[in-house]
């Protein structure tokens, strides 16, 4: 299935960097000339195609694609043992203005090892950073994340491979070609004295919204820059999508509507030469975490400056020890309850017994799970009764863990010592996406030293304060009892 638009987008605003179809930077009031710009071929020398007949290139001939994997296999063996960058762009505008401009390159050494991110986001409304960095040399990775003037690094702990990334673009290109209904080819010159040919085409996928008075709307279209080895030297898709008229800035009578968004996707490879230079902000990045002072794992006495480190190091606490969780998740519209939510989860890890109950107070409804090493069961209750279910396994994971939104490391940080040892800390003005329907308000938790959160309470607002969600956790490590419950043999008879 063709990825949408509006995920690529997405996907973007987390590593972004690429072209120059439009400009970043440009005024946003502007109009601009064009949302379908022609393809610049470069080296533009004429040179004849040099393939005899029909072929003109691996998977291509004059009237249309032959075998789609031949160009596939052709152009990702070309990049077999070479350095690649590869950029992409996402452009969308509306009535002719730039509303958002999405732009990433990466770089990937030839060893698959070495790998560097270099991101922008113009006005996204998708998320709340406005460049974003990324670096691996297969032993350590550094990002960096910004937001306005203020800088943020922190190390994954661990190593990252640059093959990954790479595979999933060429996947990304994969999905176009076999999906691309051909329209037509051209000759359009020739780059590094190779035939160039300019392939345009339609994806059967892509959307299209006529206006109120019935005309269409711009016509999606594919087009395909592909030299006579097969090499994809670019992509380009413009379709359109429906986004609301509050995140493109419009004077619309109805706040609510939805307005029409053209959008205009560039992808980019080359191969082999320029240098793998490491951008001046990996050696910053890596002085910083350094000379940092934790007060706990990812905290310094500034406040909260990694939100990750301090993830991890809470998940090496509860990893390996007997564990008991309370969650509660209050949902409010208007100061109204509509949706409630409990969950205690244990684990033993002596007898390797765990057990999951969860009650969601507005639907009658509670499911209990219960189980060893040797396999368990489910009870669900319910207004029609009640009915168990056989398991191979009962997961508390992810009940477990403690992930802060990211973006609380740009947000104001109150930290309080305790008398027993421990930090409360209180993050507030944590940046949002214009996008974000249900964002992070305030975000309190206590944690000791080793990075353990022991409680944590989270407020997330929407809809002009009136929708609110609460989020209470407290986690109690070290004897844990998890008895065995009274409905198991039934459970038992039940699934026999």
């Amino acid at each position: 299935m063709r990825t949408p638009a509006l995920a690529i987008v997405l996907a973007l605003c987390c590593v972004l960097a690429g072209c120059n179809t439009f400009a970043p930077g440009a005024d946003p009031q502007q109009p601009v000339p064009s949302v379908t710009p022609a393809e610049v071929p470069g080296d533009t020398t004429d040179a004849p195609p040099r393939r005899g007949g029909d072929r003109l290139a691996p998977g291509l001939t004059t009237t249309g694609f032959g075998v789609r994997s031949d160009l596939y296999r052709a152009h990702r063996a070309l990049l077999e043992n070479r350095t690649v960058r590869v950029g992409r762009q996402s452009v969308q505008t509306y009535r002719g203005r730039v509303v958002s401009n999405v732009s990433e390159e990466t770089r990937i050494g030839a060893d698959r090892e070495r790998l560097i991110v270099e991101a922008d986001n113009d006005r996204s409304p998708a998320s709340a950073l406005t460049a974003y960095g990324q670096f691996s040399n297969g032993s350590a990775t550094l990002d960096r994340r910004v937001v306005g003037d203020v800088v943020r690094y922190s190390d994954s702990g661990g190593t990252m491979s640059a093959g990954p990334r790479l595979q999933s673009r060429l996947e990304d290109l994969r999905d176009l070609l076999y999906r691309v209904e051909f329209t037509g080819v051209e000759h359009v010159g020739a780059r590094e004295g190779r035939a160039l040919y300019r392939v345009t085409g339609s994806d059967p996928q892509a959307r299209e919204y006529p206006d109120g008075s019935g005309d269409a709307g711009v016509r999606p279209e594919v087009t395909l820059l592909v030299d006579e080895r097969g090499f994809v030297h670019s992509t380009r898709t413009v379709e359109e999508v429906r986004r609301p008229a509050r995140l493109v800035n419009t004077s619309e009578e109805e706040t609510g509507a939805s307005v029409t968004v053209t959008v205009a996707e560039r992808t980019t490879f080359a191969s082999g030469g320029g240098s793998f230079t490491v951008p001046d902000w990996v050696e910053e990045g890596f002085e910083r975490i350094a000379g940092r002072e934790y007060v706990v794992p990812g905290v310094t006495a500034d406040g909260l400056v990694d939100t990750d480190r301090l993830a991890r190091a809470h998940e090496r606490v509860v990893a390996n020890e007997s564990v008991r969780i309370e969650r509660r998740y209050v949902e409010r519209e208007g100061g109204t309850v509509v949706s409630e939510r409990r969950v205690t989860a244990a684990a033993n890890r002596t007898t390797g017994e765990r057990y999951v109950a969860e009650r969601y107070g507005q639907r009658n409804l509670t499911t209990t799970s219960w189980a060893n090493d040797s396999g368990g069961y489910r009870r669900v209750v319910d207004g029609s009764g009640t009915s168990y279910d056989e398991l191979t396994e009962v997961r508390v994971g992810g009940f477990l863990s403690v992930r802060l939104p990211s973006n609380a490391r740009f947000g104001e940080t109150d930290v309080e010592a305790l008398d027993d040892g421990r930090y409360r800390l209180t993050v507030t003005e944590i940046p949002v996406a214009d996008d974000d329907t249900l964002y992070h308000d305030r975000v309190s938790f206590v944690v000791d030293d080793r990075g353990f959160v022991s409680a944590y309470d989270a407020t997330l607002v929407g809809a002009g304060h009136e929708r609110r969600q609460t989020t209470s956790v407290t986690v109690t490590t070290g004897p844990t009892s998890v008895e065995r419950p009274d409905w198991l043999d039934a459970a038992k008879n039940a699934t026999t």
